[in-house]
């Protein structure tokens, strides 16, 4: 049997498990591995067991008959890059763990323990439905990060158990679905998200979904967003009336002290470095020239 000639970038988790994935898998020959972090500069040039490891994506370009290169490091210049230089004739499969399980899902059926055993190495919650919408294939760091479990979950249909989740209204709408605001109530817990349909041969053959628990920083920026909302909604209605209905004179903070208050906010859990600063005007939505602006305004240092 002709087995496919593959390479992979980045050593990392999802480089690690890949590798160990398909170290032994009769239909797939690993012929070279990039690790381009340079941490073991001994590495570079060396072959074991006809693999090439090496620092260089250059390297893996070169071997003879190369099909696929696995990019795992989720790095976007190493990915620009690797589109740049690599051949017309090698396809490249950004291994992000959605990605992953898309290509395995989508190539013949002597993939299916391989997508069982990838599904199970990564940290994102991830489900899987089929063209019925009938919950296939969840992983534990799904039900860590949901608070469900496989019975109340494999086998029943996505309307049935989870009919307001991003997984049923992309399958509902019949296209990818992304998002940084789903909360499982049974968890407690804030996720961001990617749905995409599943796809063999051009027919739509299910949807896999992958949910992230988002961090402390990712929720403090959106409520930065929303109180800025909320304070350039109540500037506007200030703007427009003498009066807010139901508002009194002593339950107004001044814009200015509005202002002061999320700024301060932003600085102290970034901090007051440039690099602080570049991810507070982030999170407030501004640009850094207006942050320092602002700073300065202020008299914040």
């Amino acid at each position: 049997m002709r087995k496919l000639r593959t390479a992979i970038i980045g050593n990392g988790t999802e480089g690690t498990s890949l590798y160990n994935l398909f170290i032994n898998d009769p239909g797939i020959e690993i012929v070279g591995v990039a690790n381009i972090s340079g941490d073991s500069p001994e590495m570079t040039g060396m072959k074991l067991n006809d693999i090439l490891f090496s620092q260089t994506i250059e390297d893996l370009l070169v071997i003879d008959g190369l099909e696929i290169i696995f990019e795992t490091t989720g790095n976007p210049d190493v990915s620009k890059k690797l589109h740049d230089l690599k051949k017309p004739g090698i396809q490249v499969v950004e291994s992000s763990c959605l990605q992953l399980v898309e290509w395995l899902k989508n190539q013949n059926n002597t993939f299916e323990a391989n997508l069982h055993s990838l599904v199970h190495t990564v940290d994102d919650g991830v489900q899987i439905v089929d063209e019925d919408g009938f919950i296939t294939h969840i992983n534990n760091s799904f039900i860590n990060i949901s608070g469900l479990s496989y019975e109340e979950l494999i086998g029943y249909n996505i309307f049935e158990v989870m009919p307001e989740s991003p997984t049923a209204k992309s399958f509902k709408q019949g296209k990818p679905l992304s998002g940084d605001n789903y909360y499982f109530k049974a968890s407690s817990k804030e996720v961001s998200f990617h749905v995409s349909p599943i796809l063999n041969k051009g027919i739509r053959c299910g949807f896999v979904a992958v949910y992230k628990e988002l961090t402390d920083v990712k929720k403090l920026m959106n409520e930065l967003r929303r109180s800025r909302a909320i304070i350039e909604d109540i500037y506007g209605k200030l703007s427009h009336h003498e009066k807010v209905p139901g508002l009194e004179d002593s339950d107004v903070m001044p814009i200015d002290h509005m202002e002061q208050t999320l700024l301060k906010q932003a600085l102290t859990k970034f901090g007051y470095s440039v690099e602080g600063k570049k991810l507070a005007a982030k999170a407030l939505n501004i640009s850094l020239a207006t942050l320092y602006n602002k700073l300065k305004k202020y008299q914040i240092s």
